[in-house]
């Protein structure tokens, strides 16, 4: 038998909020790993992170 998530799946994959996320995801590791070589403190870590969602909230209410 089939999935019945199989079509939810598919449609989520395709749409444009999942794009965003997956290029939200990357940069949030690419922002983790340059802050451990940086040897940025946790909470500065916390506070950039706080911000990087934010925009990423604001980019997909706003369609950008």
């Amino acid at each position: 038998p089939r999935s019945t998530l199989f079509p939810y799946t598919t449609r989520f994959r395709s749409s444009p909020n999942a794009a965003a996320g997956v290029s939200f995801g990357q940069k949030i590791a690419e922002f983790i790993i340059d802050a451990e070589v940086k040897g940025l403190s946790p909470q500065l870590v916390a506070e950039k992170l706080d911000e990087m969602v934010l925009e990423l909230k604001a980019d997909i209410k706003f369609g950008a």
